[in-house]
């Protein structure tokens, strides 16, 4: 073990040591070599750059160089294409040829100091602020006695380039500049025609070395922890197989039947290896099948019971569920102070005459749901509902104190409830409710298909009350305004004749002081709209030689879009001059769609989809015409009509639906 341990700490360090000098050794190789990159390119940017400025601009601008004002310097930078505007132009053309590199490129022309030579051009000055006065503008002086170089360039006339980088603290990176002389005679006084500067960061080259450290720390730690592997194989090269089979037997002694032993030789430790993982493989296979029968038969189970679960609280109240899976036989409990209450639609017959089933059913679905959530928000148990009829009832299974109060705000809420549904899908709908209150017995009846049930007189006289009472007015008994204890304002019908209880004295529920009557919210739906399907009738009729085919949709809610589309024509192009009818902005569509709308925003937004122009368009473009109103769509086409056709009303109805 100790010799194990030697090998390995010696082989390590070594290998470590080694791994940690190449990385430097790399890090430095490729600093140098960027580095000299990165000054070839620059000498090279700078000579092709003295190259390309524009010689007769140039002599002219530098005919101008002067002691100028500040108006003159304006006047000469702006000149609409003068020469300071061309040679800016070359100059920032040489720095987008290497924008991440190049960092300022400019040109000087010597004076009679040659200290301070004056700018003719800066790349800046356009490209940037105009007029920024930290710019170098046309013939400002430039101090070049703390910069050899470029004073020597001006002077003899030869390129120059710093040797090394230069840290700037104001701009936090590095840089180097290079010097060229612009091709050109010498002025009368010898001096070089002018100089090209161009000075270049470090930034591409930081990032190159960034990544080239982090990939040789990366090869370091791969190869310290190569070394550290190997080391650890080469100690324990003599023992592995007798250790691997002793943990091997030790984890499956703990009931690991995962576990296999590494084979690694052919003796008889070797034998003995593949016999014991032959003997784990045949008892993995059994508990694996066992394990797996288990979870599957578990997890049907659990599932069944999730759903034994919900079904029986869809049918019962939470407490009167719990008392039946404890094994309760028959449960029947009476109640001295409950409040009931009935209502009905009005009219549902004749309505249900005139409406289509699937319309019918969505129509009661939202309104229950939505009473049922009144019912969740007031504490209320909802009983059942019988065609058009919902029952709901206060202080059962749980007693309350306060169930008339609970009650009446319930009946107060659904009216509103009504009243918001009828307003937002267009459609007339009244509704009477009747409340009670008094004892009750309520109880679990059946032993299939169960129910919650209550009886006794109170649930009949509720259900009289209902029956006895006017649309949209909730009709409540002498015992309830009594339990109410004076907190809502009522109105005395008078004594009515009610049938079976003989004369008795109601009112009408008017208000309760400070309160405003809660609208339930439609039900959230998955997807699009309130999650209803859409209802499609298509039909052909034949009118004369050729038939008709007409698509008659019905929304599940009314859409926002009241508009005709049909196809464009000299007559409909006339009109739309005169009265500025849609326009999508499609010129394709506009040519070939003619649209008339009221709702001008809703359209256009509807037609803001390029799928949805398509299937409006191949829709007009079959001879057919389509009329948006509220909740339906009737798409008529010349013709039989066809399957493509048919999935461009789905495409426009599933959009009107989304809207």
């Amino acid at each position: 073990m100790r010799l194990r341990r030697k090998i390995t700490v010696a082989f390590f360090l070594v290998s470590a040591l080694v791994s940690l000098l190449l990385a430097v050794f790399l890090y430095r190789f490729v600093e140098r070599q960027l580095r000299t990159e990165l000054r070839s390119r620059l000498r090279n940017i700078a000579t092709l750059g003295a190259r390309t400025i524009d010689a007769d601009a140039y002599g002219r601008l530098r005919a101008q160089v002067d002691e100028l004002s500040g108006e003159q310097v304006r006047a000469i930078e702006r000149q609409p294409r003068g020469d300071y505007q061309r040679l800016s132009d070359q100059l920032n053309a040489i720095r987008a040829a290497e924008p991440g590199l190049i960092r300022y490129v400019y040109v000087l022309v010597p004076t009679d100091d040659p200290d301070h030579p004056r700018f003719v051009v800066d790349a800046d000055v356009l490209a940037g602020a105009p007029d920024d006065p930290e710019l170098s503008h046309f013939a400002q002086p430039y101090d070049v006695a703390d910069v050899p170089l470029l004073k020597q360039a001006l002077a003899d006339c030869t390129p120059e380039m710093e040797t090394s980088f230069v840290y700037d603290p104001e701009f936090k990176v590095h840089s180097v500049s290079a010097y060229v002389p612009l091709p050109g005679p010498r002025d009368g006084s010898g001096r070089c025609a002018g100089v090209i500067g161009v000075d270049i960061v470090d930034t591409d080259m930081r990032a190159a070395l960034g990544r080239a450290g982090s990939l040789a720390i990366k090869v370091s730690l791969a190869v310290i922890a190569l070394a550290l592997v190997v080391s650890i194989i080469m100690g324990t090269m003599l023992t592995r197989s007798v250790i691997a089979l002793s943990q091997a037997v030790k984890r499956f002694a703990e009931k690991d039947f995962a576990v296999r032993t590494h084979v690694a030789s052919k003796d008889e430790i070797g034998q003995l290896g593949r016999s014991f993982n032959a003997m784990a493989e045949t008892i993995q296979s059994h508990s694996d099948n066992l394990e797996a029968l288990v979870r599957d038969r578990t997890s049907e189970l659990e599932a069944e019971k999730q759903t034994s679960d919900r079904l029986l609280l869809n049918v019962l109240p939470a407490p009167i569920a719990t008392r039946l899976k404890q094994g309760e036989g028959v449960i029947v409990d009476r109640f001295e102070a409950v409040t009931v209450l009935f209502a009905d639609i009005v009219g549902f017959t004749a309505l249900s005459a005139r409406t289509s089933p699937e319309a019918l059913v969505a129509m009661l679905d939202e309104l229950f749901t939505r009473f049922d959530a009144l019912a969740d928000r007031h504490g209320l148990e909802k009983i059942k509902t019988i065609g058009d009829a919902y029952m709901v009832v206060a202080g059962v299974p749980e007693k309350t104190d306060d169930h008339a109060v609970r009650m009446a705000r319930m009946g107060l809420d659904m009216l509103a409830t009504l009243a918001d549904y009828a307003t937002t899908n267009g459609v007339e709908l009244t509704i009477r409710i009747g409340i009670h209150s008094g004892p009750v017995v309520a109880g679990v009846i059946g032993r299939n298909k169960f129910i919650y049930d209550l009886w006794g007189d109170t649930v009949n006289t509720a259900s009289r009350m209902e029956s006895h009472g006017l649309p949209s007015r909730v009709h409540v008994s002498e015992a309830t305004v009594a339990a109410l204890a004076g907190r809502f304002e009522v109105e005395a019908r008078g004594e009515i004749e009610v049938k079976g209880k003989g004369l008795m004295a109601t009112y009408f529920l008017v208000r309760e002081p400070e309160r405003v009557a809660e609208v339930a919210p439609p039900p959230q739906r998955d997807g699009p709209g309130d999650g209803l399907a859409p209802t499609i009738a298509r039909a052909t009729t034949a009118t004369g030689a050729a038939p008709l085919t007409t698509w008659t949709v019905t929304l599940p809610r009314s859409a926002a879009v009241v508009a005709s589309f049909t196809r464009e024509g000299l007559g409909h192009k006339l009109k739309k001059i005169v009265k500025k009818e849609l326009q999508t902005g499609d010129k394709a569509f506009d040519d070939a769609v003619f649209i008339a709308t009221d709702t001008p925003e809703a359209t256009a937004a509807l037609l803001a989809t390029p799928g949805v122009r398509a299937a409006v368009a191949a829709i007009v473009a079959a001879g057919g015409a389509i009329a948006i109103d509220a909740r339906r769509i009737t798409i008529e086409v010349a013709g039989p009509g066809s399957d493509e056709l048919e999935a461009h009303v789905g495409t426009v109805t599933r959009a009107l639906v989304a809207a």
